[in-house]
């Protein structure tokens, strides 16, 4: 590692890419920023997932955008949550949708919600089911409505219940009827009374009545007359004995005769 960090710039730089792979982590450590800058897309692309996992916080920061776009995949998915904290806004913003999928469940919990903040709504999209669901519920928390209303129903659903439960209303209010009844049934139990009343009754129409059923003894109560009232007979169907049974004496009052009479008996009492 002396020998190397003895070469000057312009000698480091007419390394090959194959002789930048060849490097050791002891090598990669000891590399100045200066001679790690001057290195071209091509050379970057040289070092292997061990050279990548072995740069120092310093070094990641310093690596110019023209590099850090220059990332392979699997480059990206090596970089560790402590090297993806010290990526500033400007690489962030290097980084095309496709790379910002190729982080790891490691990687994606090292962006922080300012972090997050910066990131492009084409850059959210690259974000694949697994990334989403391993979102901290700080991350989940801090995503503006600008992004959340840009989730692909494969994002929906991969949100966990933990993460459902963090969603404020001005978060669920701007979902669709669609990306709602993308949701996991086993998830539903997640969101919060509060969050169940604030959902709009085209949204609420968005879940099915499988769905429907697997909301808890809790949220349930959240419901609102009218938005009970707007409940087709299928959905009234999908509740289960503990949700009607969990209902308010006010909340099966607005209960039409069609309704009442397409919910199971079990739930009567």
């Amino acid at each position: 590692s002396t020998q190397i960090s003895n070469l000057t710039p312009s000698q480091f730089a007419s390394l090959t890419s194959t002789q930048i792979g060849a490097l050791t982590e002891t090598q990669v450590r000891g590399l100045s920023t200066e001679l790690l800058t001057g290195l071209t897309a091509a050379q970057i692309s040289g070092l292997t997932t061990t050279g990548i996992a072995a740069l120092e916080d310093t070094q990641i920061a310093a690596l110019t955008t023209t590099q850090i776009a220059s990332l392979s995949l699997t480059a990206l998915a090596s970089l560790s949550s402590g090297q993806v904290d010290e990526l500033t806004t400007t690489q962030l913003h290097a980084l095309s949708s496709t790379q910002i999928g190729g982080l790891s469940e490691t990687g994606i919990i090292g962006l922080s919600v300012t972090d997050f903040a910066t990131l492009t709504t084409t850059q959210i999209k690259g974000l694949s089911g697994t990334l989403i669901a391993a979102l901290t519920t700080t991350q989940v928390a801090g995503l503006t409505t600008t992004y959340i209303a840009s989730f692909s129903t494969s994002q929906m659903g991969s949100l966990a219940s933990t993460q459902l439960e963090v969603l404020t209303g001005g978060q669920l209010s701007v979902l669709t009827s669609t990306q709602i009844g993308a949701l996991a049934t086993l998830s539903l139990g997640g969101l919060t009374s509060e969050g169940v009343a604030g959902l709009t009754t085209t949204q609420l129409r968005g879940l099915s009545s499988t769905q429907i059923g697997y909301l808890n003894e809790t949220n349930i109560k959240g419901l609102t007359t009218t938005q009970l009232i707007a409940l087709t007979t299928t959905q009234i169907k999908g509740l289960n004995a503990s949700e009607v049974q969990a209902l308010s004496q006010t909340q099966r009052s607005a209960f039409s005769a069609s309704q009442l009479s397409a919910i199971s008996t079990d739930g009567i009492q």
